[in-house]
């Protein structure tokens, strides 16, 4: 029958919860202006790219 290559409920919420998570951001960080160029220079002190926990 199955083999349980599926993702599991809680892998299911947490897609979920990530993608209502990402797309808000996203589109307040485009109307602002705050994105910055894709890895460009990511290496100086500068850089704007960090990870978020919530």
């Amino acid at each position: 029958m199955g083999n349980n290559y599926g993702p599991s409920p809680y892998e299911l919420v947490s897609a979920g919860l990530s993608a209502c998570t990402a797309m808000p951001l996203q589109m307040y960080v485009k109307r602002k202006k705050l994105h910055a160029e894709d890895c460009a220079n990511c290496e100086t002190e500068n850089s704007k790219i960090g990870t978020f926990t919530r």
